[in-house]
């Protein structure tokens, strides 16, 4: 019996053995599922599966972030500005965690409830990465009905972005921006003054955790009570004979099996084949052993023989020879009072008890969703705090002014003559010398010829100055000679010049002078010519001829002269007629009479 138990206790430490050496598990900390879970404060933790004071929570929902000083990291603002182009933006940060202060008093009250228990941190969450599942990875996602109908006929918002994945490590964040019409910034802004909001955030992910799979309880036993009593009482008193007789024989037997299965397999991804084959080997070996009446648990004990007649040493009858020998006479009566009694008390009892359970680590989903509702704010909202603000964008600081530079119309004639372009360089200071802007123009001479655009603007911001310090500048203008006849400057020693008027004439540095000319033609017989002569850049150059002919329809001619200022126009006339002298003189007017 003792080498039969031997054998199959062998065996199931065997089956054992070979069920547990499998694939082996990570020995990495993974929470219960199914087991040990609490919840306090209205968290839920979650039991670890080696020690049993050691819980990992799961945060309630995700809620504005805030940053080392305690602030929400959060914005709304509106915008406004005459021209109509009025609306809103939307900035926030979003995370998915407990605050330290939340955290101790967790442990706190965790403690009153479980002596020596302890938070080891968050449970570790993943971020579903099947890209099949609808809307791409799981991730965290915006529900609202303001912010997300940038596509429909009725839009609330121009633009609409998130950072895209879920904030599931400690600390991280996910950041939600959206840039809203003049209708979504108030629908928005009202929205936000009441508890809950048109603003929530959906995280969704996965932890692992172990859950059981399979689980089997067997249990046998046999218990077997055999009792016998047998009395005999025998009295012999000289030929009488009274014997009495007791006998009481009685075996009772009880056999019990008994076979508990729990099967999660179905629904769980944990492959329980082995241990249902383990389970059917034990429950076969074991109803061997328990109902084989020769061998097994269940083999009767051997029965005790009852105290029968001839068992009771009383009066004997002579033998044979004592009959053939000793005649007819009887030997001598003994007298005897004989007792014998057998009492026996035989208990057997043979227990089995197998406990057979089977974990495995899944990945279980959660989902969580959280309100960017009022509630994160102070009771006694104004617009200007440091989470609602109203923008003017006509306010003074970003007020910008133009400065018109003007070509002065009477020069566009010097442009085919004398000049080649004009370039103008502009200065405006700030305090300090920061933020200075500086910019240049240039009247191109092809380009003026073409359109004979004579303005072009320069427009600088006010960046908060006040009263004249806004309306002062600096500028210079160079103009550029043709014909090699160099530069012209303003000023003239190539400083700055310093302004504050809206409108700057661009004047050349040099004078203009139209001059007519009177000739009776029918006194020409020969083509005659006037040669001008000025000082231009500080030299003198032959500028302009002008020739006469008899035949011309017109007497008079007009031309035009630049010069320096205050510098003198000189003249030839050559009449090409042996008759007439030439005449040469300074212009003293702006006509000429020829004679």
């Amino acid at each position: 019996m003792i080498n039969l138990f031997f054998e199959f206790f062998t065996k199931i430490i065997f089956l054992i053995f070979l069920l547990l050496v499998g694939p082996s598990e990570s020995l990495f900390s993974i929470p219960k599922y199914d087991e040990g879970r609490v919840e306090v404060l209205g968290i839920q933790l979650l039991q670890d599966s080696k020690d049993e004071r050691k819980f990992y929570y799961l945060p309630q929902y995700p809620k504005i972030a805030a940053n080392a000083s305690g602030d929400l990291e959060f914005l709304f603002m509106k915008y406004v500005d005459e021209q109509g182009d009025n609306g809103g933006l939307f900035h926030a940060l979003v995370e998915f965690a407990l605050p330290e202060e939340m955290i101790v008093k967790l442990e706190v009250a965790l403690q009153e409830e479980i002596k020596g228990a302890r938070i080891a941190g968050p449970v570790p969450l993943r971020q579903t990465m099947d890209k099949e599942q609808q809307g791409g990875l799981a991730r965290f996602q915006v529900v609202s009905s303001i912010t997300e109908n940038s596509g429909s006929d009725v839009s609330f918002t121009e633009t609409f972005k998130t950072s895209g994945h879920a904030p599931l490590l400690k600390g991280s964040k996910a950041a939600i921006a959206a840039k809203l019409n003049q209708k979504g910034a108030t629908l928005l802004w009202e929205s936000f003054q009441g508890a809950t909001s048109d603003v929530s955030v959906m995280v969704t992910g996965y932890y692992e955790a172990r859950i059981k799979s399979y689980g089997a309880v067997i249990n046998a036993e046999v218990n077997t009570l055999y009792t016998h009593f047998s009395e005999l009482q025998n009295k012999q008193e000289k030929f009488t004979r009274k014997q009495l007789r007791k006998v009481t024989d009685e075996l009772i037997q009880n056999e019990i099996l008994n076979i508990e299965i729990f099967d999660r397999s179905a629904n769980t991804e944990g492959d329980n084949e082995k241990m249902e084959a383990m389970v059917e080997i034990i429950t076969s070996q074991l109803t061997d052993l328990l109902f084989d009446a020769k061998t097994g648990w269940s083999k009767q004990p051997e029965t005790e023989v009852f105290v029968e007649q001839g068992q009771v040493q009383g009066r004997e009858e002579r033998g044979w020879l004592g009959k053939v020998f000793g005649g007819a006479e009887s030997m001598e009566y003994v007298a005897d009072n004989q007792f014998v009694l057998k009492k026996r008390k035989d208990i057997r009892s043979h227990q089995f008890y197998l406990n057979l359970n089977k974990s495995i680590v899944t990945k279980f989903p959660f989902f969580s969703t959280g309100n960017i509702g009022g509630n994160f704010f102070n009771k006694n909202q104004t617009p200007n705090n440091n989470y609602f603000k109203i923008v003017n964008l006509d306010d003074p600081d970003f007020q910008m002014r133009n400065i018109d530079f003007v070509l002065d119309g009477n020069y566009i004639g010097s442009y085919n003559n004398v000049l080649n372009f004009i370039t103008v360089s502009f200065s405006k200071k700030y305090e300090n010398g920061q933020h200075e802007v500086s910019k240049d123009l240039i009247f191109d001479r092809e380009k003026l010829l073409q359109d004979q655009s004579l303005i072009q603007q320069i427009k600088y911001p006010r960046l908060g100055l006040q009263n004249a310090d806004f309306i002062h500048f600096d500028y210079r203008i160079k103009f550029s000679m043709a014909g090699g006849r160099g530069e012209l400057l303003v000023p003239a020693d190539g400083t700055w010049a310093n302004a504050t008027a809206s409108t700057i004439s661009l004047t050349p540095p040099y004078k203009k002078t139209e001059i007519t000319i009177d000739l009776d033609r029918s006194k020409l017989t020969v083509p005659a010519t006037i040669q001008f002569t000025v000082t231009l850049n500080g030299k003198e150059e032959n500028q302009t001829m002008v020739i006469l002919r008899p035949t011309d329809e017109l007497n008079t001619n007009v031309i035009s002269l630049f010069h320096d200022l205050n510098s003198k126009i000189k003249y030839l006339v050559n009449w090409n007629d042996s008759n007439l002298k030439n005449q040469e003189a300074t212009l003293t007017g702006n006509y000429i009479f020829l004679k």
